[in-house]
């Protein structure tokens, strides 16, 4: 169609943003390309070539499927063992580790990095707790134990080899070592220390001074060094708390054994580790060959007053040496303290004229107020028994002096002999 002036007519299309299409005897022009049959939209190849896809996609989907439904073997576990290899530690594989060993190996399969320690921790290669067949976890129990067990032997005479060490002990060594083990990786690990806690020799944890404090206030004073900045936050730690060997190793008391408990777990959680409650060796083994020497344990006397009541001598008696369980104010043997506490009551005055101070103390160790608020607490235990021999409360005067004032000011101020409830018969004024 033309114009009137002769030129070629054109249709603009609203629906197409304005496109130009040409027009033929008053008719619009198709587009070839917008037809339903235009074979230019139809994929190279026909129709099987989308079969062949649409059957890629299905296989794609179910094999997608089958690895979201298909179980997820768990994670190869992590253990550490961290073992004293001391004169005083028997040569043994905790019972408990081999235990946790046949367990893994069970389940998921793993490796044990062990480390030995005198006055230096030493690295040994770890040891697979895998054990397959074919490629996956051997299914015969038996054999399985057996294997572990071989590659434990094996183990044991590699730890007899390791050099840690002519003498001393420490404890420090053995926690470096966990924290480094924890530094490698961010998920949480096991580690067993087996040890016997109380040869611990070399500063900062010369474990002779810190057993005449409770063990919190022991924990409090060497958390104040270079101790503090390890870091065993992803750590599961389950002390393994051996007996002491060697030929003149006197058994440990009740007291030693409550003190080693409470401080391990003490620490442990100190420095951030989840600490299961300690377990309890008596293997009593030779010790490991080519171990560090270290003195034998003292133990501690063992809660029972040991102190006869004095006669008064002017103005005062006194009945000390009365053990008390680790961090709290509860008598280890309640019944011998309240027969010296007994035999002191018989021995009063007349009341009226006399007055007693029962006065508590602790070692110059850790926190001088926490020491100041047990020390109080012990105090009043020994006053309720007095109390229940017949002394009116009103002829008591009870106070906790924790380390600001020394029991005994002839000995050291963290001296056990520090550790005591005192009970000082004064005249009234």
């Amino acid at each position: 169609m033309r114009n009137a002036q002769g030129r070629k007519r054109v249709l603009r299309s609203p629906s197409r943003g304005g496109r130009v299409r040409p027009v033929r005897g008053g008719r619009p022009v198709r587009s070839r390309s917008t037809g339903p049959a235009s074979r230019r939209n139809q994929p190279a190849g026909g129709p099987w070539r989308a079969i062949a896809i649409a059957v890629v996609v299905v296989g794609l989907l179910i094999a997608g499927f089958v690895l979201l439904a298909s179980p997820e073997r768990p994670p190869d576990a992590r253990f550490v063992w961290v073992v004293e290899k001391t004169t005083a530690a028997s040569n043994v594989v905790p019972d408990q580790l081999t235990a946790a060993a046949y367990d893994v190996a069970g389940s998921r399969g793993g490796e044990l990095t062990v480390y030995p320690v005198g006055r230096q921790a030493k690295q040994l290669d770890p040891v697979s707790l895998a054990v397959e067949r074919n490629g996956d976890i051997e299914q015969d129990g038996r054999r399985r134990m057996m294997i572990i067990d071989k590659r434990l032997t094996d183990l044991r005479g590699a730890i007899n080899g390791a050099p840690v060490g002519d003498e001393g002990f420490s404890l420090y060594a053995a926690l470096q070592a966990m924290a480094d083990e924890a530094a490698r990786t961010e998920d949480r690990i096991d580690v067993w220390f087996s040890t016997t806690v109380l040869a611990g020799s070399v500063d900062p944890l010369r474990i002779p001074a810190l057993t005449a404090a409770d063990p919190e206030a022991a924990v409090a004073e060497i958390m104040k060094g270079k101790i503090e900045r390890l870091d065993l936050g992803n750590v599961d730690l389950h002390p393994v708390l051996l007996v002491p060997v060697g030929p003149d190793q006197e058994p440990l008391t009740a007291v030693d054994e409550a003190w080693r408990n409470e401080f391990v777990t003490g620490l442990g959680e100190a420095l951030g580790a989840t600490v299961t409650p300690p377990e309890r060796s008596d293997a009593g083994q030779p010790p490991w060959a080519a171990s560090a020497v270290v003195p034998p344990v003292i133990p501690l006397p063992d809660g029972t007053p040991v102190v006869e009541p004095q006669a008064c001598a002017g103005s005062t008696c006194v009945i000390d040496n009365l053990a008390f369980e680790p961090n709290k104010a509860t008598l280890i043997d309640r019944e011998a303290a309240r027969v010296k506490v007994a035999a002191f009551v018989d021995a009063l005055p007349p009341p009226g004229a006399w007055r007693i101070r029962v006065t508590g103390f602790t070692a110059a160790i850790g926190d001088a107020q926490s020491s100041r608020d047990l020390s109080r607490e012990r105090a009043w235990v020994i006053a309720e028994l007095l109390h229940a021999e017949g002394v009116a409360l009103d002829e008591l005067e009870i106070e906790g002096l924790g380390f600001d004032q020394r029991a005994d000011p002839t000995r050291s101020p963290v001296d056990v002999a520090q550790r005591v409830v005192i009970l000082t018969l004064e005249q009234r004024g």
